[in-house]
């Protein structure tokens, strides 16, 4: 099928390809518009050099003219490749800039030679000349011209017939051409705007970012940058700004086979590290006894009476509509617990409340379909238990809802939505929740929620729409005796005689925190104002002879700034009214139902579970968008399933071992009870276990993540802080701790090893994990362990950001509902300004 590299190079055709390569490459430093007639003499982007790669695969030069040459004819007839058959001649076209615009060149004629004189060694080679020749096109001529639709076209079909013969006679994953969905970039001006694809923008670094329109409103010639807290650090001028278009495309990564040097798609193969420690071997070259790796499932993770409650009402729901083979597994992947702090504006106003205490849960569901499991289900939730003081008792807060449409059978989709939320709440009321509230307001169209990239065909629904699948949810939850009644926000406060101010629910995130805090900021500004006005009545006071008008400007103020006070009530019921139909109440019980319930107190018998991943949905859309994560297709949303169950399975805080010979750590394993009764545990990896031979017979061991609780999970950080300070403090050689000396020979690796390599030595990452996990959970102040304040400062430093980052989306969020609502009430001047207005939030 193919030669080796040290094969080809004695080939027949080794003398033309030689010759080629010289005449080809004897144009590269020529002048660009020199007239081209000879058709070797062609320039190439660069010079040819076969890659030296282990074990990667060269194909005969007539395999390729076999496979490829048919593709190339295709596009050589197409009935628009007149302008690609031969390289542009610039100079003789007139087209001045074209040089400037296109850096390498490319055309069908060069293609072909390369293709006839054994210059390309493998097809992705192939490919690529063949798209650099049509981006070529579409970068130097404007959309509606005829070469640019010839591009498209030539593009078109070249897709198709390209991805067929790869596929079917070279035996790759396929021939596309796959590029990551690009991230959606922000503008940092106080519009908190979206830069669309292909749009300009100016930028100063990665960090600050400004659309036309923002940068242009920046007055005078030089624009304040701020930190994570907004504060301004320093001032640039507007022409250290790059001006840049919005067009970077970052390609799907191409993982080898060990065996034949293929190139695969890294998610066409479902490729991970982790499962392939000694390389990828693709379908073609495994052997009959080959076995391949067990991929994670959501099996692995942590079983709650949470998660089986849900799913256990999804599973009865699915055999009741006939789909007995379909497997749906709910999980609970992060349980932590938060406080909910009050805004400087409303803890002035309220200094007697130290906030609200809250239970924050991430819920999950996961298909398992063709061999693969899919999450296609999140919902991010707050829990203010019976503890928690007024107004917030017993109350929850469905802050986010997210799914992707890859639920199969479809006819069953949103019905298995619908048992997935009514299952929650039925279990809180259960629980002895009063209410459950919840924002339905729709992201924007560039905004995810919890999932990255949702799929091009899954459109958002319009706010109304939203609303009216809730409701229609929740009278499914009155006809199961779940719901007692639901009404919304507007109509539960007139109901129930509250404060708008005084006894509003204060959710963190929500909408109305941010509502209270401007409108309070607002009293104090007018205030101010009036002050000032009655002070200048003062001073004109005291100039006359009238002395009793001394004193009315006090009383003056005092009745002003209590009328102000006053009407805050008003304004905030006049807010809530408006878009009363965006937050809706949704009744579980009343305080009498409460006694007779068997958890009365609202305990969750539930352990905790930390997974930074999923703290939060911004943690997970953080890490998503930098490692690409993506739902955008059914391949994507399977690989990043896997993706996220290996992270969530490998979590840093669940309970592991490491191993006395390897020192990495495990989860299955073995461990000497023997050397354990002699206070020098030994414990042992599978790997380990099988190569090397321990004295003593050994007990098989495994990490029982459901069974973990808050306890063993805080004594499991002590124990691991404790034990590296002790390490590195202690001086004792035949210190019988049990995991001193394991510490001690990585300390003592990590000191001698060349700094230069730090970062590529497999020995000392261990190192770094374990130092960087002490940190984590370090509370001393002068902690003599190494790195141990930097990475303190490193883990402040992301805390910051993704609140920053959190607040942003809070912002955008806001913007989209009421933004929405002006353009249904154009009449309506209320509350309008705020859309363009809405000012960077303050960190708490």
């Amino acid at each position: 099928m193919g030669l080796a590299v040290d094969e080809c190079l004695d080939n027949s055709i080794s003398e033309d390809v030689k010759k080629a390569n010289e005449v080809l490459g004897q144009q590269d430093a020529e002048q660009p518009t020199t007239p081209v007639k000879s058709r070797l003499q062609i320039p190439i982007p660069f010079e040819f050099k076969r890659p030296r790669r282990q074990n990667t695969r060269v194909f005969e030069t007539n395999k390729l003219k076999k496979y490829l040459g048919p593709v190339l004819s295709h596009l050589e007839r197409h009935e628009h490749s007149g302008p690609f058959l031969q390289p542009v001649d610039a100079e003789a076209l007139g087209l001045v800039n074209y040089n400037d615009i296109v850096k390498q060149k490319m055309d069908l004629s060069t293609i072909r030679l390369r293709l006839e004189t054994g210059f390309y060694i493998e097809p992705w080679q192939f490919i690529d000349d063949v798209w650099l020749m049509l981006d070529n096109a579409k970068r130097f001529n404007r959309k509606g011209t005829n070469v640019y639709r010839g591009a498209e076209l030539l593009g078109k079909l070249f897709d198709e017939e390209v991805d067929r013969v790869m596929q079917e006679k070279m035996k790759y994953c396929c021939g596309k051409r796959l590029f990551y969905t690009p991230p959606t970039l922000f503008c940092v001006g106080k519009r908190v705007c979206i830069i669309p694809r292909e749009t300009t923008y100016y930028s100063h670094g990665e960090q600050y970012i400004y659309c036309k329109k923002c940068f242009a409103a920046i007055p005078g010639d030089k624009v304040p940058l701020h930190n994570e807290r907004q504060e301004i650090i320093k001032y640039v001028l507007k022409e250290e700004f790059d001006f840049r278009r919005n067009d970077h495309l970052e390609p799907e990564p191409l993982v080898p086979c060990r065996e034949c040097g293929r190139l695969m798609h890294q998610i066409c193969c479902m490729y991970l590290d982790h499962f392939w420690p000694d390389g990828y071997i693709c379908e073609n070259c495994r052997r009959p006894a080959f076995t391949p790796p067990v991929l994670l499932t959501a099996e692995t993770l942590v079983k709650t009476r949470l998660s089986e409650f849900i799913e256990s009402r999804v599973s009865n729901f699915l055999i009741t509509s006939g789909a007995v083979d379909i497997k749906v597994a709910i999980r609970v992947v992060s349980s932590r617990d938060r406080l909910a702090q009050l805004k400087p504006q409303m803890n002035a106003r309220f200094p007697e409340r130290n906030g609200f205490p809250y239970r924050a849960k991430a819920i999950f569901a996961f298909l398992q379909l063709e061999g693969h499991e899919i999450a296609f289900f999140g919902m991010h939730v707050q829990e203010y238990g019976s503890d928690c003081p007024s107004p917030n008792n017993r109350r929850v807060y469905i802050g986010y809802l997210d799914s992707v449409q890859y639920f199969r059978p479809r006819e069953l989709r949103t019905a298995v939505y619908r048992e997935v939320l009514l299952g929650y709440l039925e279990y809180v009321r259960l629980r002895g929740f009063l209410t459950v509230h919840i924002w339905a307001c729709p992201p924007g169209n560039d905004d995810d929620y919890i999932f990255h990239c949702h799929p091009p065909q899954q459109k958002i629904p319009q706010p109304g729409r939203l609303q009216e699948w809730y409701k229609t949810i929740l009278r499914k939850g009155q006809e199961d005796k779940i719901v007692m009644e639901f009404k919304n926000l507007y109509k539960y406060i007139l109901d129930e005689g509250l404060n708008p101010v005084d006894d509003l629910p204060y959710f963190e995130g929500d909408f109305w925190p941010m509502i209270l805090e401007d409108s309070l900021k607002d009293i104090d500004k007018e205030e101010e104002k009036k002050k000032e006005e009655a002070n200048a009545n003062v001073t004109v006071a005291q100039g006359g002879p009238d002395s009793r008008l001394k004193k009315k400007p006090k009383k003056t103020i005092k009745r002003l700034s209590h009328h102000l006070a006053k009407d805050l009530p008003t304004k905030m019921i006049n807010v809530i009214k408006r878009h009363q139909e965006s937050f809706l109440v949704v009744i579980l019980n009343t305080t009498e139902a409460i006694v007779n319930l068997p958890m009365r107190e609202t305990e969750d018998g539930d352990c905790l579970l930390y997974a930074d991943l999923m703290d939060g949905r911004d943690g997970l859309l953080s890490v998503a968008m930098e490692r690409h994560y993506e739902f955008s297709s059914y391949r994507r949303a399977m690989f990043s399933t896997m993706l996220l169950l290996f992270e969530l399975s490998h979590s840093e805080d669940q309970n592991v071992f490491m191993c006395s010979s390897c020192n990495l750590h495990f989860t299955k394993g073995f461990r000497c009870m023997e050397c354990e009764s002699e206070s020098a545990s030994v414990d042992m990896c599978p790997t380990c276990h099988d190569t090397e031979r321990h004295i003593h017979d050994m007990t098989q061991i495994e990490t029982k993540r459901n069974q973990t609780s808050q306890t063993s999970l805080l004594q499991l950080r002590m124990a691991l802080v404790i034990g590296v300070l002790h390490a590195y403090t202690c001086f004792d050689d035949s210190c019988t701790r049990s995991t001193c000396q394991q510490y001690k020979q990585l300390y003592s690796h990590a000191s001698a090893c060349p700094r230069n390599s730090k970062d590529k030595c497999e020995e000392c990452r261990p190192m770094a994990q374990l130092l960087k996990a002490h940190a984590r959970f370090c509370i001393k102040v002068h902690c003599p362990v190494p790195n141990c304040s930097e990475f303190k400062m490193g883990f402040r430093l992301e805390r910051v950001n993704k609140k920053f980052k959190h607040n942003r989306c809070l912002q955008r969020r806001m913007r989209m509902m009421l933004q929405q609502k002006s353009e249904q009430e154009p009449d309506s001047g209320e509350q309008t300004t705020i859309v363009d207005d809405i000012q960077p939030m303050e960190l708490d």
